[in-house]
Formats: C-alpha cells, sequence, structure tokens
C-alpha cells in the first residue's frame, strides 16, 4: 500500500469563530522562473477570490524563490512555504498540511488557469455536493498554433464506481489539476514521496473512497507541453514508474474492488509492455524477472488481446533476448531520428 505509516493527517486548526477560506491552491515551485510569474498572475486575475495559495518552494534556486516572495508581499492571499528539495509529491504533502482551505486544489507551476476556473469548479461542487469536480484542458506548446482543446466534454457520472471504471478503462486522465477536491478526501490519502507518476498512485483510492464525483464540460486548465518536463527528456524514466504506479494500483484493486480489475486490461498490457522495453534498454535483469512474476500474478486477457499483442507477449515471456535485442536496436533508432 502507499499509504504513509504516520498517523492520519491533521490539518490546522482555526481560532473559535473564524473560518478558512473556500479553498487552499498548492504550488509546487521546483525550477520553473521561466514559467512561474505566468502560473501565479492566473491564480491572481482569479474571478473567485475567496482562496489561500500556498507556494512550496522545494528547495530550487533564488529567481523563483523572489518571484513567489513578490507575488506574496503584493496579496496577501499568496502564502510561501520553503523546505529542502524532496520532490513534487512531499511539497503537495506539505502544502495538504497546511491547508485551512474547505476545498482543494494542485496546481503545476509551470502551467496556468483560465480566470473563471475556480468560480466554475467551486460552483458545481458546491451545487452537486460532491466530493470530486472533474473538468477538462488545453494542451499548450511554445508554439501556440498547435494549441488546442484536449478534453472538454469530460464523461458525466451517477455513481462514483462508474467515474472509477472510466479512470480504469483511461476515459478520465489521472492528472491532479484536472480535479477539484473536498480537502477531506486527504485526511488518509498521501502521494508517495520519491516517486513518479504519483497522480497514478493515488487517484484510483481517491475514486474509490468518493461519496459523489461530478463534472463539467468545460475546459479551464493549461497543460504546457515544454522540453524540459521529466516526460519528454527522459522516457525511460516515464516506462519505469508508468509500470511501478499501475502495479500498484492492480494491487489496489484486488484487496478492495476486485470486480474492477478488467476495466484497466488495456493499461495494464500497454504499460507492461512499455515496462519489458525498459528492462531490455536498461539491461535490467531483475526488473525483467520481476515484471514475468507480476504477469503470472496479473495475466492479460488474451482474448481480449489483438494478435499482434500476444504475439508480442510471447516473445516477453518465452523468447526475451531476442526481444531485448529488437527493442535495443528499435531505441537507437528513435535516438538517431531524434525521437524522445
Amino acid at each position: 500500500m502507499y499509504r504513509f505509516q504516520s498517523p492520519v493527517q491533521s490539518f490546522p486548526q482555526l481560532p473559535a469563530g473564524q473560518e478558512g477560506p473556500a479553498l487552499t491552491v498548492i504550488v509546487p515551485v521546483y525550477h520553473v522562473e521561466r514559467y512561474l510569474t505566468r502560473c501565479l498572475d492566473s491564480l491572481r486575475k482569479q474571478t473567485f477570490r475567496d482562496f489561500e495559495a500556498l507556494i512550496v518552494f522545494d528547495g530550487g534556486n533564488e529567481e523563483e524563490k523572489e518571484i513567489a516572495e513578490r507575488f506574496c508581499q503584493e496579496d496577501s492571499r499568496f502564502r510561501l512555504l520553503c523546505q529542502e528539495n524532496r520532490g513534487l509529491s512531499a511539497a503537495r504533502n506539505h502544502g495538504i498540511r497546511e491547508a485551512k482551505g474547505k476545498w482543494l486544489y494542485f496546481l503545476d507551476s509551470d502551467d496556468w488557469l483560465e480566470e473563471d476556473c475556480f468560480e466554475k469548479i467551486l460552483e458545481a461542487g458546491e451545487k452537486e455536493d460532491a466530493d470530486i469536480v472533474l473538468f477538462g484542458f488545453y494542451l499548450n506548446f511554445p508554439v501556440p498554433a498547435l494549441d488546442f482543446v484536449h478534453q472538454k466534454e469530460v464523461p458525466s457520472f451517477t455513481d462514483p464506481k462508474d467515474a472509477l471504471k472510466a479512470l480504469l478503462e483511461g476515459k478520465v486522465v489521472p492528472n491532479v489539476w484536472a480535479k477539484l477536491f473536498r480537502r477531506g478526501m486527504f485526511r488518509e490519502i498521501f502521494f508517495p514521496e520519491g516517486e513518479l507518476w504519483e497522480d497514478v498512485a493515488t487517484m484510483h483510492e481517491l475514486f474509490y473512497r468518493a461519496r459523489k464525483i461530478t463534472s463539467i464540460s468545460y475546459a479551464g486548465y493549461h497543460y504546457y507541453q515544454h522540453p524540459e518536463s521529466i516526460t519528454k527528456k527522459d522516457p525511460q524514466q516515464v516506462r519505469y514508474w508508468r509500470y511501478r504506479q499501475l502495479r500498484r494500483r492492480q494491487r489496489f484493486l484486488r484487496e478492495n474492488c476486485p470486480e474492477m480489475t478488467p476495466y484497466m486490461q488495456k493499461q495494464w498490457t500497454d504499460t507492461a509492455f512499455g515496462y519489458a522495453v525498459y528492462c531490455a534498454v536498461a539491461g535490467d535483469r531483475e526488473g525483467y524477472r520481476q515484471l514475468r512474476k507480476d504477469l503470472r500474478e496479473f495475466p492479460p486477457d488474451r482474448q481480449r488481446m489483438k494478435r499482434s499483442e500476444r504475439i508480442l507477449l510471447e516473445g516477453i515471456v518465452h523468447a526475451y533476448p531476442l526481444f531485448a535485442l529488437a527493442a535495443r536496436l528499435r531505441e537507437r533508432k528513435r535516438k538517431a531520428a531524434g525521437i524522445g
């Protein structure tokens, strides 16, 4: 399990008669000085005003710290929290522990928001008495002509189990920034520190524990695709961590709601194939042995697989040296062609 072994999460106690803000926004900051002003400016311009913004400085550089301090000086709703570099998950967990708002929202510091984003999503959350609100987003690029709405029509749900099913099938993105949460959802759930793909590690449990999940057909988030992000720089890390977090998800489903496991068949199979490539390219024999064990523990449904996928699976399980050779050659060709 990926919950911390520490006590149940406790939130700040406010003086008697004093109410906290409606919303706490948590913004982890680490080496994003090129994008931070745009991000924080989109917060300051929100039409919904009753929020606190916790900027968690994760031991980056002085330039971005100075930007954060300037916003805190100019707007009392902004507060700077500092820690040694411990990663995105630790920064989010730090913000959660300091949150005073009724609702929680997580904003990545290289992205930004539409000005009416909080107004729209909070209205939906309160109107529907929901624990989680889903909404859509834009994909933005260094060349603006490539920008587009990636998802606006988010599926709607009458039962949280249907939302969990959609998440497992990949119809709902796992990204935490495309959702608004009641703060109490994080009383026992933390982001796993020292790991990547932390949203995949936690989102299924949040959906599983939610009393009600609602969605709105609205794109309020701008997800910036810049070349410095780890998903662009290091595809091997993506293969490694995505596999580990989906394996963790498989185990959670088996222990808590085994009837849901068939719905993540496609994601599990694709990710296992990606991890096999990781093991081949990295020369990770122990990782490959673990993969074979995992495929026995959570066997793909061959009846649902395409013929090409069944052949690939046979190669991974029964002819790994040939598969590994082919994977390394393919990776060399991709790098020579400048493909990440």
